[in-house]
């Protein structure tokens, strides 16, 4: 499978690091790591998948009219206006703005939670090093337990 083009990958990238802002205690979904995830997620995900975030991607930029009244994309947005922006699409009266959100939490939720960064600030163990990216055998029966 053939991955999107470079412009939509940093697109939703952008878009992801807006959603999951970092705070004092926790960090946020940054670019750098969210880009590889999401060049795997195109590569390993169905093609309804990957559409339904592209759309998603899309509508969460393109909806601002809908949420705060501004005519401008919402990456272009104060980072302040940005966080309303995304606010208002979680609670919007438009179904599909809302439902839109959620697949861009979901997708961008799976980047997120894997971050040893996150997990550490949140006391959780990290998890073992994926086989298929470490290039290792996969575990026998033994290993994989019952």
């Amino acid at each position: 499978m053939k991955p999107p083009a470079g412009y939509l990958l940093r697109m939703e990238a952008r878009v992801l690091e807006a959603i999951f802002p970092g705070t004092t205690d926790v960090p946020g979904l940054c670019r750098e790591r969210a880009l590889p995830f999401l060049a795997m997620f195109h590569d390993q995900s169905p093609r309804t998948l990957r559409l339904a975030l592209h759309a998603s991607a899309i509508a969460f930029v393109m909806a601002t009219p809908l949420t705060v009244g501004a005519l401008r994309p919402a990456l272009l947005l104060a980072p302040e206006v940005l966080a309303r922006h995304t606010e208002a699409c979680a609670g919007h009266r438009v179904y599909l703005l809302r439902q839109a959100l959620l697949m861009l939490k979901t997708a961008g939720g799976f980047c997120w939670g894997a971050d040893q960064a996150v997990r550490s600030s949140m006391s959780v163990a990290g998890y073992k090093p994926d086989p298929l990216k470490a290039g290792c055998a996969p575990a026998t029966s033994e290993e994989s337990g019952p």
